[in-house]
């Protein structure tokens, strides 16, 4: 059967490729007039002509290869086509017979937009936001999201959301992504820029990267909130930038990264500028296949060969029990929240990596040699980062029993894990001795293990535990669990 397209096209710099099976778009009218036989021939075709009649995977938002209708075809009974005048090339060109509207627009104006999700599930559960109708309308039944169960139906085997649900099975992260818009005709490009950010601040990372892809693609570099990542960036990343702290990330567009970096922003102008001669389309109304089979039983058949394919390929995922000391969001379905403190945030997301709680006990000393002929008036210095404890002074006494405890707090031994210890004799205060002292690496344990260190003379036993923060694991507590 016979069908026209209205059709929809623009350039932008967005998450995802958008499409399924059929694509059916609305515009404004253009500067356009029936053309004859002999026009038609002498003029070429607008960009990206065929790009309407392509069939679209849902599951992988990707095209095809595969056209539904003939978009070579100009002619109408009439023996005339539609001629349109194309700003941006300077010339008139022909549009398909499929083609009702087309139109190119006077001014490209840039903007970047910054997304955060915070699982694989949100971002591959939003795959199809772009999409502007239900193309689920006459399929068979699917799935919906329930009280703990979530489906991913579309995009659920994109390039992107493979990669985040990859990423997924290692850590916990969030992601974010950078959207760039560019309209030349309602037709354009497609870069898609997705990072991840193993960060629990989330939105600030999402915000800076967002500014950082602007000054590339948009050449902004004074605002508020460049000035605002730019003190973060002193504060927290010692000046380097949020997108090499944050560097895992899915780029869909030819010719590498163009969103970060010096020299690259040339590349991006230079790839906006090829989206006059080669646009694509990211945004749509669709419809299943089946519905243009002319046979009921053809009709039948491929609607549940293409329902049963869809299900196939869905992500399902149950969601988990929440962990002590969370409960369910209201808001987000199978999200857990915590009441926010200085290390956690309301996700129950530890606010860095490597924090944990340390502890320690000085026990006691033997054999120790500090005054002569009197015994010695010990007691014991321990030090962790800018923190300093010390135990009270045995006097008199070569073999002293402190069982002293420190409590540390919360603290991160990625920034430095050396727990110091040293063991005094106490003079006057100004005139103290030191009798030894030594350094432990603070690592993760899971009880409190037993350290005795030897001195000039004598030897000091200890023990210290170090907890890692709820959600981290591993021997420096870097992993999420």
């Amino acid at each position: 059967p016979s069908l026209r397209l209205k059709m929809r096209f623009q350039s932008a710099c967005l998450l995802l490729p958008l499409g399924v099976v059929l694509l059916f778009l609305s515009s404004a009218d253009a500067p356009c007039f029936s053309g004859t036989r002999e026009e038609c021939k002498d003029v070429d075709f607008i960009p990206g002509h065929n790009l309407g009649g392509e069939g679209i995977d849902i599951t992988t938002l990707a095209r095809k290869d595969a056209y539904i209708f003939k978009m070579e075809t100009t002619l109408n009974t009439n023996n005339t086509c539609t001629i349109c005048k194309n700003m941006w090339m300077g010339r008139n060109e022909k549009l398909p017979l499929a083609i009702v509207d087309w139109r190119s627009i006077r001014k490209c104006k840039q903007s970047v937009t910054s997304k955060l999700y915070e699982s694989s599930m949100s971002l591959a559960s939003s795959s199809s936001n772009g999409v502007s109708n239900d193309w689920k309308v006459g399929l068979g039944f699917f799935p919906e999201p329930s009280t703990g169960v979530e489906v991913a139906l579309s995009g659920s085997h994109s390039k992107v959301v493979e990669y985040a649900m990859g990423k997924a099975k290692k850590d916990k992260y969030s992601f974010s992504s950078q959207e760039v818009f560019c309209r030349y005709y309602r037709a354009g490009g497609n870069l898609a820029c997705l990072c991840t950010v193993a960060d629990p601040t989330g939105d600030e990372s999402k915000d800076c990267l967002g500014v950082e892809a602007s000054v590339t693609a948009v050449s902004v570099k004074v605002s508020s909130a460049y000035k605002q990542c730019n003190k973060v960036k002193k504060k927290k990343l010692s000046q380097q930038k949020f997108s090499d702290k944050f560097s895992e990330r899915e780029v869909e567009v030819t010719g590498g990264d163009l969103l970060f970096g010096g020299r690259q922003s040339v590349r991006f102008k230079s790839w906006i500028q090829s989206l006059k001669t080669n646009p694509d389309i990211i945004s749509y109304s669709l419809a299943p296949l089946h519905l243009l089979a002319r046979s009921q039983l053809r009709k039948n058949n491929l609607k549940q060969a293409i329902t049963d394919y869809i299900m196939e390929r869905a992500i399902k995922h149950k969601c988990p029990r929440c962990p002590s000391g969370s409960f369910p969001s209201h808001r987000e379905k199978c999200k857990c929240v915590c009441s926010a403190n200085p290390y956690m945030t309301d996700s129950c997301c530890p606010k860095e990596r490597g924090l944990g709680q340390l502890t320690v006990i000085i026990e006691s000393a033997k054999n120790l040699w500090g005054d002569y002929p009197t015994q010695t008036d010990g007691y014991v210095k321990v030090l962790f980062q800018r923190i300093e404890q010390c135990t009270r002074d045995i006097n008199e006494n070569d073999n002293p029993i402190w069982n002293a405890r420190f409590d540390f707090g919360v603290v991160n031994i990625l920034r430095d894990n050396n727990l110091k210890v040293q063991v005094w004799d106490r003079d006057n205060g100004y005139d103290d001795d030191e009798l030894g002292s030594f350094t432990i690496p603070v690592r993760a344990t899971k009880k409190f293990k037993d350290v005795t260190k030897f001195l000039k003379n004598g030897r000091l036993h200890l023990k210290f535990s170090f907890t890692c923060a709820p959600n981290l694991t591993g021997p420096d507590c870097s992993h999420h669990s």
